[in-house]
C-alpha cells in the first residue's frame, strides 16, 4: 500500500468524527478515485515520455554551489562588487525557484547598505519579486513600493520602469487587469528612449498576456512579434521559453490545440534543459488543458500529474489551483461530475486564498458549464452571474459576448 493510500485510510477515520456515514463514504471513494494514477494505460510518443519521465533534481545540489560561492566571495571581491554578485545570485536562484535562499541573501544585502542607492532599490525589488512568486502579494506591493521611491528620488528610468513591471505582474496575478495594463504601459513609456531590449521585450510580453485575457488576439500577436524582436537580440532562454508559454495560450484561448500544443514543447524542452521548473509547470498545465480538449483525457492527466509534481516541488500553489481546475475538466468531459465538481471547488478555494480572480471566474465558468449538464440549475446562475460580473468589470466585451450567447443558448 502506498503512503498516499495510507493517508486516505487515516482521513476516513476523521471523516467519521465529523460526518454522516453517508457523506464520509462519498468523500472517501471521491479521494480513492482521484488517487488513480491514470485512467488508461496510454503509448507515449517520445517527447511526450521525455517530458513526463523527466527526474526533477533535489534543490540542494544548488543550495551547496551558492554557499560555496558566497564564501568564496567574502573576503575575494570589494564591498560594493560583492553586493552586485550577491545581487545577481538572487535573480538566478530566483529563476531556480530557490526562493527560501535567495530571500536570506535579499535580507542580509538591505541590512548591509545604509543609503538609499540603487543597489538597494534593486534589492527591494528582488525581495518583491520572491513574495510575488510565493503568491503573498501585500508584501511584494509593501517591497516593490520601497524601491520605486528610491527610484523616484534617483530618477532612475529603468528602475522605475521595473517598478512598474512588478506592479503590473502583481495586479494581474489577482485579475485587475484594467491596473496592471496601466502599469505596464507606463512602465513601458519610462523606458520608450532606451535600448533596454530585455525590458522591452518583457512588458510587449506582459501587454500580450492582458490582451489575450481579454480575448483581444490578434493585439496579442502584435505584443509577441515584438517581445521576439527584441528577444532575438538578447541571449535569455528562460524568458524565450516563457515567450513560447505565452504563445501557446495564445493559440490554445483560440481553440487551435494542436498549434498551441507545439508552442508548449518550445517552452518545456528549454526550461527542462536548463531547469526552470515555474516554466515547466505553467506549460505542462497548458498542454494538459490543450490534450484535455482534444479528447485525450489519460494524456491529459499525465500533463497534469507532471505540472503537480513541480508545482508541489517548488510550493506554487496558484499552479497546484490550477492542476485542480485541468483535473475538474478531465473528469467533466469523462462524465464523472462529482469528481470534477471537488477539482473544481478545490480549485476555486486556492484561488480565493490568493485572491486570484481571473482564475475564479475562469474556474466558476467551468464549474457552471458542470452545473449547466444536471440538475443544479441555482447553483449554475450564481456562478455564471459572478463570472460575467468578473468580466464585465475588466472590460472583456469579446469574451463576455461569447458567455452570454453560451448562457442564452443553453437556457433554451
Amino acid at each position: 500500500m502506498s503512503s498516499a493510500e495510507n493517508i486516505i485510510d487515516e482521513i476516513a477515520v476523521q471523516l467519521n468524527q465529523y460526518f454522516s456515514q453517508e457523506e464520509s463514504r462519498k468523500f472517501y471513494s471521491l479521494l480513492k478515485e482521484a488517487e488513480k494514477t491514470s485512467l488508461d494505460p496510454i503509448r507515449l510518443s517520445a517527447e511526450n515520455e521525455a517530458q513526463i519521465n523527466k527526474k526533477i533534481e533535489s534543490g540542494s545540489n544548488i543550495r551547496d554551489q551558492i554557499d560555496r560561492l558566497l564564501t568564496f566571495a567574502e573576503t575575494r571581491v570589494k564591498d560594493d562588487d560583492k553586493i552586485k554578485l550577491y545581487l545577481s545570485i538572487v535573480q538566478l536562484l530566483i529563476n531556480y525557484c530557490e526562493f527560501e535562499q535567495a530571500q536570506d541573501i535579499t535580507e542580509e544585502i538591505i541590512d548591509k547598505i545604509h543609503d538609499n542607492s540603487i543597489l538597494k532599490a534593486e534589492a527591494y525589488l528582488l525581495n518583491s519579486k520572491i513574495f510575488w512568486n510565493q503568491g503573498i502579494w501585500d508584501k511584494s506591493t509593501h517591497l516593490c513600493k520601497k524601491s520605486y521611491t528610491i527610484f523616484t528620488r534617483l530618477n532612475n528610468d529603468e528602475g522605475m520602469a521595473k517598478c512598474e513591471n512588478m506592479l503590473g505582474t502583481i495586479f494581474g496575478e489577482r485579475g485587475d487587469i484594467e491596473k496592471a495594463e496601466k502599469h505596464f504601459l507606463k512602465g513601458l513609456d519610462y523606458i520608450k528612449y532606451t535600448k533596454n531590449y530585455s525590458l522591452k521585450a518583457m512588458f510587449n510580453s506582459n501587454l500580450g498576456i492582458i490582451a489575450n485575457i481579454l480575448g483581444k488576439f490578434s493585439e496579442a500577436k502584435t505584443y509577441y512579434v515584438s517581445s521576439l524582436n527584441y528577444y532575438s537580440k538578447l541571449n535569455e532562454p528562460k524568458n524565450v521559453a516563457r515567450l513560447n508559454h505565452n504563445v501557446g495560450m495564445l493559440y490554445s484561448k483560440q481553440e487551435q490545440y494542436e498549434i498551441a500544443i507545439k508552442y508548449f514543447n518550445e517552452s518545456i524542452n528549454l526550461s527542462l534543459e536548463k531547469g526552470y521548473l515555474s516554466n515547466c509547470a505553467i506549460s505542462f498545465i497548458g498542454k494538459s488543458y490543450a490534450y484535455s480538449q482534444l479528447g485525450e483525457q489519460a494524456l491529459s492527466e499525465k500533463f497534469a500529474e507532471k505540472a503537480f509534481e513541480i508545482a508541489y516541488k517548488i510550493n506554487d500553489r496558484l499552479s497546484i489551483a490550477d492542476v485542480y481546475r485541468i483535473k475538474g475538466v478531465i473528469y467533466k468531459n469523462l462524465q464523472n461530475n462529482e469528481l470534477s465538481e471537488e477539482f473544481f471547488e478545490n480549485s476555486i478555494r486556492l484561488n480565493t486564498d490568493f485572491d486570484n480572480n481571473s482564475n475564479i471566474a475562469e474556474t466558476s465558468l467551468e464549474l457552471s458549464d458542470l452545473y449547466d449538464n444536471s440538475t443544479e440549475n441555482i447553483k449554475r446562475d450564481v456562478l455564471m452571474n459572478e463570472v460575467k460580473k468578473y468580466y464585465r468589470k475588466i472590460r472583456a466585451e469579446e469574451i463576455l459576448d461569447k458567455i452570454e450567447n453560451k448562457d442564452r443558448e443553453s437556457r433554451k
